[in-house]
């Protein structure tokens, strides 16, 4: 689950940027309305329509210095102007406001407060708002954690074509979360959100057809097309799964070159299952050249956080290696887990900049 830590930085985003109206998809909105708030505009004129307590100029004037075109950035400043919109009920003026009360940019950081306008935004039937209160409501962000009005909120927004909510809606089913466990239900919903790209709802999806799940058939091809297109943005557990289809023949011929390529990629980033593949086709020699170095480098690092079967299986490995074979493959062994940490962190450290509330 989504840390709070993380949420509460997402959030900090969101206040940067325009939110999308109603009508076109989310995405096109945003970037429409982002590219909107940095085009040349007559200052004065707008700041006297706000004045004059027109709404629209009011939210454009908070979007303005909320991104800082062709005035200064000022939080406080765009709080400022969003609160006057948001008091005429203009929903988008409404949600900014209460992202600001979440993260505390510009405003006193009251999460009681921020689900007042949030929520009012919702009820206009804002889908980022909606989206909001679902993961106000899953991890108890100034309301009590309830998943039957998570879900209830998702639904919503997901209606709506918001493809993270409805993968949220989707994952309730897969889990039984605040609702009966479904997978026919959370195969219809992966299936939207994985058409328009969703990284976690393509990799799920693809696991569905690989065991036939939600009343979808088995069907190998269809997994490794989802897998492929999840592995390819970078899911490290479809990239692992799009090596095992490969290494097995499944859905694609087998070819363990390209079996060897997915695991590597999904070892790189840690996944202890990739790595230990990984020693095991080095250690058998199928299809690659046997190489006992390789291989006690990757069991290695699955013995990190594996059970005593990866413990021993290193040691038969060890066995193959000499001595100084076995002291270059430990000094890379130590190298290459510092580049994951190092990796791992740095992809934490861009999730707090990736907000799930402006992203489709």
């Amino acid at each position: 689950m989504t840390s709070a830590k993380t949420i509460i930085a997402a959030l900090a985003l969101c206040l940067m940027l325009p939110v999308a109206t109603q009508g076109a998809s989310s995405s096109d909105q945003l970037t429409a309305a982002s590219a909107a708030a940095r085009q040349p505009f007559d200052l004065n004129r707008l700041q006297a329509a706000a004045q004059a307590g027109d709404a629209e100029a009011q939210k454009a004037l908070g979007a303005a210095y909320a991104l800082g075109t062709d005035v200064p950035q000022d939080y406080s400043e765009a709080v400022k102007w969003y609160r006057l919109a948001a008091e005429q009920e203009d929903a988008e003026a409404q949600f900014h406001l209460g992202v600001a009360h979440a993260t505390g940019n510009g405003a006193p950081r009251d999460y009681e407060e921020a689900i007042k306008w949030v929520k009012r935004a919702a009820e206009q039937e804002l889908a980022e708002a909606q989206f909001f209160m679902g993961v106000a409501y899953t991890l108890g962000l100034g309301v009590q954690p309830n998943h039957h009005k998570s879900l209830k909120w998702h639904k919503r927004a997901a209606k709506q074509g918001k493809a993270a909510a409805q993968y949220q809606v989707a994952t309730a089913y897969t889990e039984g979360r605040g609702v009966r466990r479904d997978y026919r239900q959370a195969a219809n919903w992966y299936r939207p959100a994985a058409e328009q790209g969703y990284i976690a709802a393509q990799a799920n999806l693809g696991a569905m057809y690989e065991g036939g799940l939600g009343g979808l058939p088995q069907d190998y091809g269809e997994a490794v097309k989802w897998f492929r297109l999840a592995a390819e943005q970078g899911a490290i557990r479809a990239q692992y799964n799009l090596g095992v289809m490969y290494e097995n023949g499944r859905g694609v011929p087998q070819d363990h070159h390209e079996a060897v390529s997915w695991y590597q990629r999904a070892a790189e980033q840690g996944y202890t299952a990739a790595q230990s593949n990984l020693a095991g086709i080095y250690t058998s020699g199928e299809g690659v050249p046997q190489n006992y170095t390789e291989a006690y480098i990757w069991q290695s690092l699955a013995a990190l956080t594996s059970d005593a079967g990866g413990a021993a299986s290193l040691d038969e490995i060890k066995a193959h290696l000499i001595e100084a074979e076995l002291k270059a493959a430990q000094k890379e062994a130590a190298r290459r887990h510092l580049a994951i940490i190092e990796r791992q962190q740095s992809k934490q450290d861009a999730m707090l900049f990736t907000s799930p509330f402006m992203a489709n």
